[in-house]
């Protein structure tokens, strides 16, 4: 077989040209030039001669890039981790500060929004104001009984009230119902508007009675004196409560009081009961409860107010502060503000005197001594000045004394704490000193009578002023709310006392504890009609017997039963509701009246609550309201002890540090 020759490249161009066109994937173009074939070269093959300046670029391109991003990642690095930190604790600062915030809210609306609110309601400019913008909507446009120009809490004095005003054609009485449409279980509250007169034509007043946080219907009722009435609704959805006492009470009726039940409604139904410190610092205001145990107002003031209210000349008269005394008028105006000179600082109760001026217990800031002085004020022309100071007046018990206070922390003096003042006909001052356990009966700085501890008086220069005891009875210790009863009451009480059959008095003439116990030995019962010489006192009998600026008092020995006990589980101890007949005359004083009450060693009061018209004919002329601060609970009572009803506010206050019944007839209702 003949071979054929191997045809080489220069000899045949078109398999150069194929054998490039399958490995480059083109057909690579020829040209001519000067009579040779030029063939433009590959990838492959300017690769594999080194010689392309191109890539020679390229590599040093790349060299100075991965030279600059060489140090790149480093910062982009540092950059993302700063970016993440700031992140990180812009995330955990909002965290924190919103828990901060939730944890503070209540703290911080009552420190600073809400005492700056009270601060500037509790201002005459405030009070004017609010009055003359009032005064402006009335005369811009005619309010009749279909356009009433209603404003809530305008003075600002009651959070849960509605100001109203309106005209009538011819002279009407108005009356008001409150209802809860989203909240049935809550009784509906009635109520008689009060007026200047029964039938007017111009119509000006206060609703109290509407409920915290729900939907109030207000039914308006105008009686004409033609006997034609016309009704008028209104709605208005009430916020929240300002402060953190209860809407509802918890309330048991026993079946001593349903037997009595109709009796009493007819004389508490129309009265609210108002707590007067709940112990809490930051919100601590005044709330009136109706006898259903439903809160119907709630007047906001400073946490250091005062612990009783007194309605005269149709104004309420109530101390705001720690240097302020105000008198309200029944719109919640303020119309009296008396600022008292910042050298003192006002406690506790007042009472007036019959000239018209209060009478406050009081202490002077600049010394260690408290509850020592007894303060006058005009609130008329707003003067204040010292009426009575004890720690001259008692001058020579202040020295026996030693230079401390029931709170262990305080550098204060309270070697005599009064408690309670109430104004007597005659001009004297009956007193209750809750760290001598003694009531005190002054005319000026004249002592009549000391009721209190023999052991405690009897080698000082006033033994001669020293009650004696009359009977075989403890005597009450730490007591509050010391008050002469009404003559008149007094002997009704006594005569229905008297109607009542004998006990057989099974206390032994040496048992000093029985009486302790709540019982009254039968031969202390007074069955005859006070004297001119002769008054019942009332209080709450804590029955605490404790004086830390008296350590070397032997308050067991003194009073038998006593307790000392301020902490923990108090259910096992009793106070007593106690009342003395004293003879001024004779210089005796003996145990009348005694029953136990749930224990409070600190705060409390009773009062006396005279019925109009008794259940039944042999029913007590009167009631009794027993207020237990530290259980946080009142009661209503009869003379006999027996409990009808109670009151509890629960855990959400601290105390309830005085109670009391008002009708708040010719102020609030008609």
């Amino acid at each position: 077989m003949a071979h054929r020759r191997r045809k080489t490249a220069a000899s045949c161009p078109e398999a150069v040209s194929e054998r490039a066109g399958k490995s480059g994937g083109k057909k690579p173009l020829a040209y001519s030039k000067s009579g040779a074939i030029v063939v433009p070269p590959s990838r492959a093959t300017t690769r594999s001669h080194g010689a392309n300046q191109a890539f020679q670029k390229a590599q040093s391109a790349r060299a100075r890039q991965k030279a600059l991003l060489s140090g790149r990642p480093r910062r982009a690095r540092a950059k993302w981790i700063i970016t993440l930190l700031v992140i990180a604790l812009v995330i955990g600062l909002s965290l924190w500060t919103g828990r901060i915030y939730y944890q503070a809210k209540n703290s911080y609306d009552t420190t600073t929004i809400l005492s700056r609110r009270i601060q500037e309601i509790y201002t005459s400019d405030y009070q004017e104001q609010v009055q003359a913008r009032l005064n402006t909507e009335k005369s811009r446009r005619a309010h009749g009984t279909r356009n009433m120009l209603i404003e809530p809490n305008p003075f600002g004095t009651n959070t849960t009230s509605l100001y109203v005003y309106f005209t009538t054609p011819s002279p009407a009485s108005v009356s008001y119902t409150v209802t809860t449409p989203d909240d049935p279980a809550i009784p509906s509250f009635t109520r008689a508007a009060h007026q200047g007169r029964l039938y007017q034509t111009s119509h000006e007043f206060n609703v109290v009675g509407l409920v915290p946080s729900t939907k109030n219907k207000v039914t308006f009722t105008v009686a004409y004196e033609d006997g034609y009435k016309q009704t008028q609704d209104y709605t208005y959805v009430m916020g929240d409560k300002w402060g953190t006492e209860p809407i509802k009470l918890s309330k048991k009726t026993t079946a001593k009081g349903q037997a009595v039940n109709a009796g009493i409604e007819n004389e508490l139904g129309q009265s609210l009961y108002a707590v007067l410190g709940t112990g809490r610092q930051d919100r601590d205001y005044v709330s009136f409860y109706d006898d259903k145990g439903i809160l119907r107002a709630e007047l906001p003031m400073s946490p250091n107010h005062g612990r009783t209210m007194i309605q005269r000349g149709g104004l309420l008269y109530f101390v705001s502060d720690y240097h302020q005394i105000c008198a309200m008028n029944s719109l919640g105006r303020l119309v009296t503000i008396v600022n008292v000179p910042r050298v003192y600082q006002v406690n506790n109760t007042f009472t007036f005197d019959n000239r018209g001026r209060l009478l406050l217990i009081a202490s002077d800031t600049s010394q260690k001594d408290t509850n020592n002085i007894i303060l006058t004020v005009d609130p008329a022309t707003g003067s204040s000045r010292e009426y009575l100071n004890f720690s001259q007046i008692l001058a020579d018990y202040r020295r026996s004394t030693r230079q401390t206070s029931l709170a262990q922390a305080s550098k204060q003096w309270g070697w005599l704490q009064l408690d309670s003042i109430q104004y007597l006909p005659g001009g004297s001052l009956l007193l209750s000193s809750r760290e001598t356990s003694t009531i005190l009966k002054v005319t000026g700085p004249t002592i009549d009578y000391l009721a209190g501890p023999a052991s405690l008086w009897e080698t000082t220069v006033y033994s001669s002023s020293l009650l004696n005891k009359d009977g075989n009875f403890a005597l009450v210790a730490g007591q509050h709310s010391v008050e002469q009863m009404d003559n008149g009451l007094a002997n009704a009480w006594i005569a229905q006392d008297s109607a009542l059959p004998r006990k057989k008095d099974s206390a032994n003439e040496d048992d000093r504890s029985s009486p302790q116990a709540g019982t009254v030995p039968d031969k202390n019962r007074q069955t005859t009609a006070l004297t001119k010489d002769q008054h019942y006192l009332t209080m709450f009998n804590n029955n605490y017997g404790y004086s830390p600026t008296n350590p070397d008092m032997s308050w067991s020995q003194a009073i038998p039963g006593v307790n000392k006990a301020t902490r923990g589980d108090l259910t096992d101890y009793r106070s007593y509701f106690a009342a003395y007949r004293v003879d001024e005359k004779a210089k005796t004083f003996t145990l009348v009246s005694s029953f136990p009450l749930p224990y409070s060693p600190l705060y409390s009061n009773s009062q006396v609550i005279p019925l109009s018209q008794p259940p039944t004919s042999r029913s007590a002329p009167l009631l009794i309201l027993a207020n237990s601060a530290q259980q946080r609970t009142w009661g209503i009572y009869d003379p006999q002890g027996n409990l009808l009803e109670s009151f509890s506010m629960g855990s959400g206050v601290i105390y309830t540090t005085a109670v009391h019944r008002y009708d708040f007839t010719g102020f609030y209702f008609q």
